[in-house]
């Protein structure tokens, strides 16, 4: 079982998000970050915290991917610090074809990833998944038992990547 915490636009998501994070196989959202409100006001410092406070429990950041996303600032945020800060693993989950409260499915939206400010070399360790299914059904169950697949992927890689990065750097004692 993973720890994951979730970051998406409230506004559009919230519902959609609260039933991956409810549904998912291996997941586990770390607790109280679903309601999070990320909206369109400038962060404050209880907000930032307790992002800050998920991303730290949580072993990868799940930014899932809405219509208004890309524009979110709390999402932006959480990437960054995810990204910079805490060097938490970052995927990205694509999830406009899931159906809403109202069975209405979403409007594919710009990547946040691009918009949080990483480097080039960062972007390219985020991967993003977007299930192969128009079907909103099909779509929820993909990322449902498959997401535990990404996340662990992710965890894996950046562990591998840091063990890289210890190995290439010459030791104090060998001067």
């Amino acid at each position: 079982m993973h720890n994951a915490f979730f970051a998406f636009d409230s506004e559009l998501d919230s519902f959609r998000a609260q039933k991956i994070a409810e549904t998912a196989e291996g997941v586990r959202a770390v607790p109280g970050n679903v309601d999070i409100t990320f909206d369109d006001r400038p962060l404050d410092s209880p907000m930032k915290e307790r992002i800050d406070a998920g991303i730290d429990a949580a072993e990868c950041l799940v930014v899932l991917i809405g219509q208004n996303t890309a524009s979110d600032p709390g999402v932006i945020y959480a990437i960054s610090r995810a990204v910079h800060e805490f060097g938490t693993p970052v995927i990205g989950v694509r999830i406009d074809k899931l159906a809403d409260e109202n069975r209405l499915q979403g409007i594919a939206g710009d990547d946040p990833f691009a918009r949080s400010g990483l480097s080039g070399r960062s972007l390219l360790q985020i991967e993003t998944y977007d299930p192969p299914f128009s079907s909103s059904v099909f779509a929820r169950s993909h990322i449902r038992y498959t997401l535990r697949d990404w996340v662990a992927l992710a965890i894996n890689e950046s562990v591998r990547r840091n063990a890289r990065v210890r190995r290439s750097r010459p030791r104090a004692d060998s001067a």
